[in-house]
């Protein structure tokens, strides 16, 4: 297929495929994404959290943190 792809109204897909490789699961899960290439931004204040007491990042590399800091374990 060449060229380009316009819908619009409600698309139901199982997942979304990129070069044959899934990004998007059937459970809206995010994966196979190696690298971010803009801003990760949220789209309302203090609503969304990165991790959970489950599921937490092993490491964060960053510059700055801003914000609210309640404890480091």
């Amino acid at each position: 297929m060449a060229g380009s792809l316009n819908l619009s109204g409600t698309l139901n897909v199982g997942s979304l495929q990129v070069g044959g490789t899934t990004v998007i699961d059937s459970n809206r899960v995010l994966q196979n994404i190696s690298s971010v290439a803009q801003s990760l931004v949220p789209s309302a204040d203090n609503s969304y959290d990165l991790g959970s007491s489950s599921y937490r990042w092993r490491s964060i590399y960053a510059v700055g943190v801003y914000g609210a800091l309640v404890s480091l374990d």
